[in-house]
């Protein structure tokens, strides 16, 4: 699944795309759901459930989401 460029939502008029959004507000958003991610590594990162998962797999952190549509 190829990911489609916020530009080119806002352009198309994409239903659920705001009309007010713009790549600005898209960098910032992306920005928070990274600090998010590297909040929840920091606080989790010694729990012996979270460090299992990691050791499964390295990139756990990367792709964590709090529940968003991925």
């Amino acid at each position: 699944m190829t990911k489609t460029p916020i530009s080119t939502l806002i352009e198309e008029g994409a239903p659920l795309t705001p009309s007010d959004w713009n790549e600005e507000k898209e960098r910032q958003r992306l920005e928070r759901l990274e600090q998010v991610r590297q909040r929840c590594a920091r606080e989790n990162s010694e729990s012996p459930l979270w460090r299992a998962r990691v050791e499964r797999n390295p990139d756990y952190w990367k792709t964590f989401s709090l529940g968003g549509i991925k």
